[in-house]
C-alpha cells in the first residue's frame, strides 16, 4: 500500500498518495491530482491568487457571528466549545488544554480511518462513515480513490492484484457475480487453447528442448497444426490476457460501484438489520479467494489437456 502524504488536493480534498499523479500550481504550490485540475482547467484556491496577508478577505456575516460554525456555517449552541455538526473548535469560545488535546485526537482518528474526510462527508450519495465500514480493509486509501473516480468521472485506474488474479480480487471483494463471470472466462480461453495443445502433444519431441519444439512450429505453424487450431489459441490467447487486462483498469471502478450500489440497497430496507447487512455483504474474504486463486494458479494449465483428452480423445 502507497504511503499517503499529508497534503489534499484543493479540488477534491482527499489526501494525496505517493503513487498519485501530483501537480502544483505555479502561482501557489498547491498540490492537485491531475485529473482534478485537468478537469477544472484551474487552481483549487485561484480565488486566493495574488492577495496577501496584509489584504486578507473580508469576512462574511456568518463568519463574524459567534453563533454560527466558521467551517460548516451552521448555528451553535450557546457557549458551545465545538460545532455538533462538523466537529470544528469555535474559536471565539476559549479552551483549555484537555479540551484542546480531546479534538486533536479525535479529528487524528477520524483522519486516519476515514483517510482525512470526516464521517459524515458523502461520496456518490453515501456517507464516507458507511462506505469505511462497508469496505472494511484498505478503506483509507479506496475512500481517496473513489472520490477522486466521482470528481473527475474517471472510471480508470490500476490494481495488480486484479490483474494478476481476476477472479480472486472480485471474491476477495465480495462481487461474486463477477468473480463468476471471470472464471468462466478463463475456463472457456483454456478451453480454446485444448486443440493446440493436444496437437503439440502428439508431436515426436524425442531428443529436443521445449524451446526448440515452440522455435521449430513457429518458424512455419501450419505445417504442424491445422489453421482452426491456430486461430482459436490465438482467440483463447486474447480472451485470456483480455480478461486480465479489463480487470485490471476497471476492477475498482466496478467495487466503487458495488460498495455504492450495496449500501443504498441495505439503507432503503426498512426491514434488514443494517449491522448484519453489512457484515454479510461487505468486508473481504481472503481464505476463499487465496484458495480460488491457487486452484487457477497450479491447475488451470491442466484443463486445456484435460479438455483436449475429453473432447479430442
Amino acid at each position: 500500500m502507497s504511503e499517503q502524504l499529508k497534503d489534499k488536493c484543493a479540488i477534491c480534498g482527499s489526501y494525496l498518495f505517493e503513487d498519485d499523479d501530483i501537480v502544483y500550481c505555479a502561482e501557489c504550490g498547491a498540490p492537485h491530482h491531475r485529473d482534478c485540475y485537468n478537469k477544472v482547467g484551474k487552481c483549487g484556491n485561484e480565488d486566493m491568487h495574488g492577495k496577501t496577508e496584509s489584504e486578507p478577505p473580508k469576512p462574511t456575516e456568518d463568519e463574524t457571528s459567534t453563533n454560527t460554525c466558521r467551517k460548516c456555517k451552521k448555528e451553535l449552541p450557546e457557549n458551545s466549545k465545538f460545532c455538533p455538526y462538523c466537529g470544528n473548535i469555535n474559536k471565539d469560545i476559549n479552551l483549555n488544554f484537555e479540551d484542546l488535546k480531546k479534538q486533536i485526537i479525535i479529528n487524528t482518528a477520524e483522519e486516519v480511518t476515514y483517510g482525512g474526510f470526516k464521517k459524515d462527508d458523502e461520496i456518490d450519495g453515501v456517507k464516507v462513515k458507511d462506505i469505511a465500514k462497508f469496505i472494511n480493509f484498505n478503506a483509507p486509501k479506496l475512500l481517496n480513490l473513489f472520490k477522486k473516480m466521482v470528481t473527475t468521472s474517471k472510471r480508470i485506474s490500476w490494481n495488480w492484484v486484479a490483474f494478476i488474479s481476476p477472479q480472486s480480487h472480485a471474491l476477495f471483494r465480495k462481487m461474486d457475480m463477477h468473480a463468476y463471470v471471470y472464471s468462466l472466462l478463463e475456463i472457456i480461453s483454456y478451453t480454446l487453447l485444448a486443440p493446440f495443445y493436444y496437437g503439440i502433444s502428439g508431436m515426436d519431441i524425442t531428443g529436443q528442448s521445449s524451446y526448440s519444439v515452440i522455435e521449430t512450429i513457429s518458424n512455419n505453424p501450419l505445417l504442424y497444426l491445422e489453421p482452426m487450431t491456430i486461430v482459436l489459441a490465438f482467440v483463447g490467447s486474447c480472451l485470456f490476457f483480455g480478461t486480465k487486462i479489463f480487470a485490471g483498469l476497471y476492477n475498482d471502478y466496478m467495487y466503487k460501484n458495488h460498495v455504492i450500489k450495496t449500501i443504498k440497497a441495505i439503507r432503503s430496507d426498512l426491514d434488514a438489520d443494517d449491522e448484519e447487512a453489512f457484515y454479510k455483504k461487505g468486508g473481504v474474504r481472503p481464505f476463499l479467494s487465496l484458495g480460488l486463486f491457487l486452484l487457477f494458479s497450479y491447475f488451470g494449465g491442466y484443463i486445456p489437456m484435460f479438455v483436449a483428452e475429453l473432447l479430442l480423445g
